[in-house]
């Protein structure tokens, strides 16, 4: 009977020749004092495959390696077993990767995204509004992304863990000789990354098509190395490695089998061809790992956990194969573990600051931003943030950084990418009040003048707007804005039993000419003057109402704080704001407006958040005008008609000069991102000060909620009462108000 040879067999037995060949030469003796200096067994490479979060397996992979003091004398890697396998190169054990792993928020590292505290004032308001984005090029006109996703905060995630291998620009030098794959754009050729800056060779292998932009090494873009050798066995082996340990979580397609989502389709097309290349690939390995990830898939970030354990399932399944060939390894040359001392180095000292990319922008303004001092030791953390405070100015499309060694320490090359094009982009709004409204808006950085911002929002709908702003961000220094908004709305007058008795279109036209001065992200003061045209028309059946029209000028004053973590349903943080003004109108005396408010976000428990709020107004004049008022009522946060939320009264219905409220919403999430809520609020108003002494001039309300935060923005549904009076009120509000 013939013994038939499986795959299984001739690994095993190959394996074991190499290793019997080794035997007989150290057998034999040196033939020269050069064969001496000769590592006297097989060299063994270690090969990672891509498979974005399906490469996490990869480190319960390492995990068994490592008990098992299996010697690894090359690594090579594509995408995500670049990653794994360079920083495994770099010194990092299997432990440390998992550590890392698990401390990574995924949402924030896969996204461009800037925490919302470090943006500016007005960049909070504007990110948190619009949807969707589209970039515009000055030469091109209107375009699409290269990618979702720019890269900032993997490229600077990548920099900080290579901080401690970062002298070293020839990946041979690593704690383990090192190699990853990716693809030319421009000649559509493998590039093989053997040497250069480790932090940006991974990342260009790891350059997914259109969900990552191409990563610019050197003038040259590259895309995921995934594309053309997803499992570069071969490499590894003209790295000099005798042996193969290969762990592929690549895609592999079932022929018949239907693609079940989005992502699926995208896998299939990206490595249709490569697939091909890694059946060719597989037959040079030795000891091939091929990890059952039960359905997980290339966007299981969040599964980190198994799929680490399902590598090392994986692994353990041939265990003994594994420990075999350690045990000879080891037996022919004694096992010497990875030196780890340089990973305690997080810090560099800091000789020389250089920026690179930048036409625009002063190096002190740039210096400002980065708060690092040169001729002192620095942190890695210290240096990730420095760079995620300069992408925050919104003035770079990307901010990354190496660095360069120096005498006595490291010199810090910052590479700025500039944000010279525009973007256009769309949001929606709807609630009872102000009904529904598409915005469109524009926004140019660096337009004219250095620093500036250019922005032009239109609202279309029964409320329509325009809102032009153009101001230059010099941080702490006052520095020059002009702002034009126009607006409309239709507003009510109520009789005593609630009911609308006349129905006013009221629309403002005003223009502000300001200096601003912004306090690190957290707040900003502007000052300046004023130009305000405001037009009422009575639409009443049957009667022909005169329209009113008034014009003020004046000054004006604003400070405020804005720490928030979002703005819908925060969770932490605090807003804070004075307002005043001070105006003469064509037909009223001059009055004075002074307001203030703080609102807080507290905490409390896994799923309940405290949010207290006071408000507080005063107008000051002989005759104040129903334009300058304060009017009570409504839920709608849109407030420039000066209009105050408050549960349980409709909207403008109650009009005040003098007021000072109190309110407290108690914020319980039910489900992730899902809301019940109770709001309570009271306020003393009066014509007067005086007024306010009597509790005749108190008004208070409930209400109750369900709110949704969702990818295209909150929605909400509530009913509320008046204390006073005996009648529900609903309101319902869909996107971010603007």
């Amino acid at each position: 009977m013939h013994k038939q040879w499986t795959h299984r067999n001739l690994i095993i037995t190959r394996v074991q020749f190499i290793t019997l060949v080794w035997c007989l030469l150290m057998l034999n003796g040196p033939v020269n004092a050069q064969e001496e200096e000769t590592s006297q067994r097989p060299k063994v490479g270690l090969v990672l495959s891509g498979g974005a979060a399906k490469g996490i397996a990869h480190i319960g992979v390492l995990k068994v390696l490592e008990e098992i003091n299996m010697p690894i004398d090359y690594i090579g890697g594509t995408s995500m077993g670049s990653i794994v396998g360079g920083l495994y190169a770099a010194g990092y054990s299997a432990d440390s990767l998992t550590t890392i792993i698990q401390s990574l928020d995924w949402n924030y590292v896969l996204s461009d995204q800037i925490p919302r505290r470090q943006m500016t004032m007005h960049d909070k308001v504007d990110e948190d509004r619009f949807l969707i984005s589209f970039p515009i090029k000055r030469k091109n006109g209107l375009s699409l992304p290269e990618g979702l996703i720019r890269g900032q905060h993997v490229e600077s995630t990548f920099s900080e863990l290579c901080i401690p291998v970062s002298h070293i620009t020839d990946f041979n030098e690593l704690p383990i000789p090192f190699l990853c794959v990716a693809v030319d754009t421009d000649s559509g050729e493998e590039k093989v990354f053997q040497s250069g800056v480790l932090a940006q060779a991974m990342r260009a292998s790891m350059s997914i098509p259109s969900a990552f932009e191409p990563m610019l090494v050197d003038g040259k873009r590259y895309l995921d190395g995934g594309l053309i050798n997803n499992f570069p066995v071969l490499h590894v082996k003209e790295m000099g490695a005798d042996i193969i340990i290969g762990v592929d979580v690549g895609h592999k397609s079932q022929p018949g089998q239907k693609t079940s989502n989005l992502l699926s389709v995208m896998e299939e097309a990206v490595f249709l061809y490569s697939a091909k290349v890694n059946e060719e690939n597989k037959k040079a390995v030795d000891i091939y790992i091929n990890p059952d990830l039960k359905g997980l898939g290339l966007s299981s970030f969040a599964e980190g956990d198994s799929l680490v354990l399902y590598g090392e399932t994986a692994a353990r399944n041939q265990y003994k194969r594994l420990k075999t060939l350690a045990d000879s390894l080891n037996r022919l040359e004694a096992y010497q573990p990875v030196n780890r001392a340089h990973l305690k180095n997080d810090s560099i000292f800091l000789t020389r600051i250089i920026i690179e990319g930048d036409n625009n922008q002063l190096s002190r303004q740039i210096q400002s931003r980065l708060d690092l001092e040169v001729l002192t030791w620095v942190q890695a953390k210290d240096i990730t943030g420095a760079m995620n405070n300069l992408y925050a100015s919104m003035f770079y499309n990307k901010v990354a950084y190496i660095l360069r060694p120096a005498d006595n320490g490291s010199e810090l090359v910052i590479k700025l990418q500039e944000r010279s094009d525009g973007a256009l982009r769309f949001g929606f709004y709807y609630d009872n009040d102000y009904k529904a409204s598409l915005f469109v808006n524009t926004t140019f950085r660096n337009l004219l003048l250095n620093n500036s911002r250019l922005s032009l929002t239109a609202g279309l709908g029964r409320s329509p707007s325009i809102d032009f702003l153009y101001q230059i961000d010099k941080r702490a220094i006052p520095a020059p804005g002009l702002r034009i908004k126009s607006n409309w709305i239709e507003v009510y007058e109520y009789a005593e039993n609630r009911k609308k008795i006349i129905s006013e279109y009221y629309s403002q036209f005003s223009s502000q000419l300001f200096l601003q001065s912004n306090v690190v992200n957290l707040g900003s003061f502007r000052f300046g003057g004023e130009y305000q045209l405001t037009t009422i028309n009575p639409d009443v059946s049957f009667i022909d109402f005169p329209s009113f029209r008034d014009q003020f000028f004046g000054v004006f004053g604003w400070l405020q704080f804005d720490t928030y973590d979002r703005p819908f349903y925060p969770l932490r943080g605090q807003y804070s704001s004075i307002k005043a003004r001070y105006m003469d109108g064509s037909n009223t005396p001059p009055f004075l407006n002074i307001s203030a408010q703080i609102k807080s976000a507290i905490k409390t428990t896994k799923r309940l958040t405290i949010r207290p709020q006071i408000y507080g107004g005063v107008a000051i004049g002989d005759s104040i005008p129903v334009q300058n008022q304060y009017w009570f009522g409504g839920m709608s946060e849109i407030d420039w008609v000066g209009n105050i939320p408050f549960a349980g009264y409709k909207f403008m219905e109650i009009p005040t000069n003098t007021t000072v409220m109190a309110r407290l919403d108690l914020d319980y999430e039910i489900l992730k991102n899902l809301f019940f809520s109770l709001m309570m609020n009271g306020a003393l108003i009066g014509e007067n000060l005086n007024d306010m002494m009597g509790l005749d001039h108190y008004i208070s309300g409930y209400g109750f909620s369900l709110g949704l935060v969702t990818p295209l923005g909150p929605i909400r549904a509530m009913i509320s009462r008046a204390g006073e009076l005996q009648q529900f009120i609903g309101f319902i509000q869909l996107g971010y108000w603007f």
